[in-house]
């Protein structure tokens, strides 16, 4: 045997494995550390040249992060909207592959094959002259309303709300998972002090997180990346007021999917932006409340 070159071969690889530790250490502390408090004014001033204006506290930490697996929620459609119809007997409108519509004099149900439910109330009696909603009001007669058809989760969160018009309130409740919030998943409402007008409805069974982890673009990275996009398709100023990181996905007619993370940029008037909090790329813009 070649005893030196054998030693040199062990003299390297050792090195090798030292460098890779080292790297594997290094990786691991970037998670628990922060951006500087000049690195993310830096990034403000950035984004302010696009005309966005940050007006909320900026994430600094760095973290790694997988994804998040999902399923569909499963349930019985005809149940679903004898349910959310009460008792008086429902009827087929149309069903197809796609969607199937029930309905009776209370209302309309829609279930779509991606599990998205919408309900709509047919009685629209005039409004009463009587004191309008609150927005505390408002929410408990959703939350009563769904919670006596069995239709309020657990793991609902509320979101926003906002005043239409007086006493009627667009509400919003978004899906948590292990305290990450699922933004796919949600509740939007109308309500009045005439009770729920409209609802719509999409939950997920999550599977679990996934094993790999990987670094996650802090938010202000995330913002300046984002930046020249939001800017295009917005074309106006704007104003940066909540910060949020959570996971998105759309409902998808599938048996199980992975969920990207996600940075949620909320600016006034209640439209938000979602970014791939591993790219930076914009992955939505919902402008679109009802």
């Amino acid at each position: 045997m070649n005893w030196p070159r054998a030693r040199a071969i062990l003299i390297i690889s050792f090195l090798a494995l030292d460098l890779f530790l080292g790297y594997v250490l290094l990786d691991s502390q970037r998670e628990f550390s922060e951006l500087t408090a000049s690195e993310v004014q830096q990034a403000i001033e950035t984004a302010a040249e696009y005309g966005i204006l940050v007006s909320s506290q900026m994430p600094r930490r760095v973290m790694a992060v997988p994804f998040l697996v999902v399923r569909p929620q499963e349930a019985d459609a005809q149940m679903l909207a004898e349910r959310l119809l009460g008792p008086e007997q429902v009827h087929t409108v149309q069903s197809s592959k796609e969607l199937s519509v029930w309905a009776n004099d209370e209302g309309q149900v829609t279930i779509l094959s991606t599990g998205v439910v919408i309900y709509n109330r047919a009685k629209i009696e005039p409004r009463t002259q009587s004191t309008p909603l609150d927005l505390r009001a408002a929410r408990a007669a959703l939350e009563k309303f769904l919670s006596e058809r069995g239709m309020f989760p657990g793991d609902a969160r509320f979101d926003f709300a906002e005043e239409m018009s007086p006493g009627v309130f667009f509400l919003r409740y978004y899906q948590e998972y292990q305290g990450y919030p699922v933004f796919g998943g949600y509740i939007t409402a109308t309500v009045d002090e005439r009770g729920v007008e409209n609802m719509r409805k999409i939950w997920f069974s999550p599977v679990g997180l996934g094993e790999q982890r990987r670094l996650l673009m802090t938010a202000p990275d995330a913002l300046v990346t984002a930046a020249p996009e939001i800017a295009n398709q917005l074309g106006r100023t704007v104003t940066l007021e909540s910060v949020k990181f959570g996971y998105l996905s759309e409902a998808l007619d599938a048996r199980q999917w992975d969920v990207l993370p996600v940075w949620r940029f909320g600016f006034s008037d209640f439209m938000f932006v979602y970014v791939d909090g591993y790219s930076g790329e914009v992955l939505k813009i919902d402008t679109t409340k009802r």
